[in-house]
């Protein structure tokens, strides 16, 4: 609701930015997406997350396949 109100996101945007926080995964996606696209700070570090969490889903099913 911050960034609808400072930053001018429509309120369709911010409902499905809401409805994306609900679902595991996604949510880190859509965060670095809001964090890049509307706050324009935290880039390297949104990126660093997003790839730890590549990362850590690759595994995960690889983990999945090898048991």
């Amino acid at each position: 609701m911050i960034t609808k109100r400072q930053k001018e996101m429509s309120l369709g945007k911010c409902a499905v930015h809401v409805l994306l926080q609900l679902i595991p995964v996604i949510d880190i996606i859509d965060l670095v997406y809001v964090t890049n696209k509307y706050w324009k700070r935290g880039k390297v570090l949104a990126i660093l997350t997003a790839v730890f969490v590549c990362i850590l889903v690759i595994l995960g099913l690889v983990n999945k396949v090898i048991m």
